[in-house]
């Protein structure tokens, strides 16, 4: 795996450890972000969607343990990889680090390349729970989104598509096509983050298909702002001329051409009874 699209955050109290660490893996070609407090985290981790988090245990406000049990509360954060370190005193907490859930605990000092293998490795083993192009979760994690539904009583469900996404990649290929799906998953979390909740939920479950659980006072404003956005926006990524004249002309097969609309943003809509 090609770790140049991987962005891990680092929570590390110690700016010297921390300056080490950025500068090592920048190198590696990971994007980098850092901070020192745990109060730091979780706002971090809903800004930086980053693909693990790598902590120490103990940070100057509170215990790395603590903010990783707040971290699995958030349905958009509980499948992130977090990789813990500690110093020779603190190794008596790795058993209680495993066992709630961690995926890795290294002792300091840290060897870098042995760090740098264990993270690939969690970033491997988790690409069954994320989408490769978004980094959002995919397969079980959404499965077990929905399932949590049972039990809600005001949920509003957001199943979005890009319409003529196929007619699009057909096109303009599948390296511009791969841009659009990027910028859509960018949108819909930035949205979510802005007007949802931090316990809402999005996932992508294919190519072009999002899923967006929220709750009804949010629902309806949050598609309206998608709709107007992203219907706005992803003409964009056709030509002027396709633009002005609202459709595309494609090969039909049989030594002509045929009309297609420019893409487009549809949702079915699911609302708790």
């Amino acid at each position: 795996m090609s770790p140049s699209r991987e962005v891990i955050l680092i929570a590390e109290p110690d700016e010297n450890l921390l300056l080490m660490f950025k500068a090592y893996f920048e190198q590696e070609e990971y994007t980098v972000y850092t901070v020192a407090l745990g109060s730091d985290v979780l706002e971090a981790m809903f800004k930086r969607r980053p693909s693990i988090l790598l902590m120490e245990t103990q940070l100057p406000d509170r215990s790395g343990l603590e903010v990783f049990e707040a971290l699995k509360s958030y349905p958009r954060l509980a499948y992130i990889p977090v990789i813990f370190m500690a110093g020779g005193t603190e190794i008596v907490l790795q058993n209680r680090i495993l066992e709630a859930g961690a995926y890795d605990f290294v002792q300091k000092p840290v060897d870098l390349p042995e760090l740098n293998l264990r993270i690939r490795n969690a970033l491997r083993r988790s690409e069954g729970h994320v989408h490769p192009q978004t980094r959002l979760p995919t397969g079980r994690q959404i499965d077990e989104a929905l399932a949590s539904l049972q039990e809600a009583k005001d949920y509003y469900r957001l199943e979005l598509r890009v319409e003529n996404f196929d007619a699009f990649k057909d096109l303009y290929g599948f390296v511009t096509a791969k841009e659009v799906i990027t910028y859509v998953g960018n949108v819909i979390s930035d949205s979510v983050i802005e007007l949802g909740a931090p316990r809402d939920f999005v996932g992508h479950r294919d190519e072009s298909h999002f899923v967006v659980i929220t709750t009804r006072s949010v629902g309806a404003r949050l598609y309206g702002h998608l709709k107007k956005r992203l219907d706005s926006q992803l003409p964009q990524f056709y030509t002027f001329i396709e633009r002005e004249q609202g459709y595309v002309e494609m090969p039909d097969g049989k030594g002509g051409t045929t009309s297609k609309p420019l893409m487009s943003l549809r949702a079915e809509i699911i609302q708790a009874d």
